[in-house]
């Protein structure tokens, strides 16, 4: 089933389908939360009135080992999107190849450095052979879940922060048509901070569209709505100078918890008016309603 017209930022205003459209979305990495409790975390964010699911894709578990691919069980990234679909909620699909994500690598297959003049996030053949094999396996895996075709996946990141990085001009082109050469039609986006946006390696004017979209609150994304778990020792690390190992929570050291409030009992309650039991009997035969409800008085 097409679709007439999906995510479209030619605006202040997001539109999907045509109409203006907020984005309210919550971070979920179905690779950081067991198969078990998809479910359960998703419904959770559903219940806080957020719409979209925002999730990446690690590279490093999808090609453990170079051209062994594995999108199973706990990496069934089709079953996640398609459980997000049937709860109502869209979906921002961050694929990569690079995510950061505090991942191991920024989720990078460690193989990769096998070649010993490797460069990664580089137009430099050796990486780019490897991503061309792996969007040649992850694509046909997402297509059919874009909006276009009826499903979820109304926005596609491209890389993930690549002006803090920026080592090459031809990169991020190349990963865009990676998406589009593979009939990847759906809205394409890329994230960075506010230092990252400097860096032109797209068209468009960035700085502009992100300091208009911040003036007028339009959308949201939390990152993380639920952390989960970096289980066998993916989670990533600082080294600038000095190694520092990445913790699986954002969280600030919390406050202490409050002193319980000491018992006591409560003022005398004064009874203003009152009616008898017996004296309103006779008005239960009567229904009244409304649009909302029907009771018995």
């Amino acid at each position: 089933m097409s679709r007439v017209e999906g995510l479209r930022a030619n605006s202040s205003q997001f539109t999907l389908e045509g109409a203006p459209f907020r984005i309210l979305g919550g971070s979920i990495h179905y690779f950081r939360v067991p198969r078990a409790y998809w479910e359960d975390r998703l419904l959770k964010m559903k219940a806080c009135g957020l719409n979209t699911l925002t999730t990446y894709v690690p590279w490093n578990l999808h090609e453990p080992e170079r051209g062994a691919f594995d999108f199973q069980d706990q990496l069934d990234l089709k079953a996640y999107v398609g459980l997000a679909a049937e709860m109502g909620l869209w979906v921002i699909l961050r694929p990569g190849p690079y995510i950061c994500a505090e991942w191991d690598l920024g989720g990078l297959p460690s193989w990769l450095l096998q070649d010993k003049g490797m460069q990664l996030r580089t137009t430099y053949p050796g990486f780019v052979d490897a991503v061309n094999l792996y969007f040649d396996k992850l694509v046909p895996v997402i297509k059919p879940l874009m909006f276009e075709e009826g499903g979820p996946i109304i926005a596609v990141q491209v890389e993930n922060e690549y002006g803090s990085y920026a080592k090459d001009e031809k990169y991020m082109p190349f990963i865009q048509t990676c998406l589009r050469s593979r009939g990847i039609k759906e809205l394409l986006l890329t994230s960075d901070n506010w230092e990252g946006l400097r860096y032109t390696g797209m068209e468009g004017d960035m700085l502009a569209v992100v300091s208009e979209i911040l003036k007028r609150g339009i959308s949201i994304n939390l990152y993380m709505f639920h952390g989960g778990t970096s289980f066998d020792f993916m989670n990533g690390a600082m080294d600038l100078g000095t190694y520092k190992p990445q913790v699986t929570s954002y969280a600030e050291p919390l406050p202490g918890e409050p002193t319980p409030r000491e018992r006591r009992a409560y003022d005398p309650v004064t009874i203003q008016q009152h009616l008898s039991l017996w004296d309103s009997l006779h008005f239960t035969a009567k229904v009244s309603s409304s649009p909302a409800s029907i009771c018995l008085l």
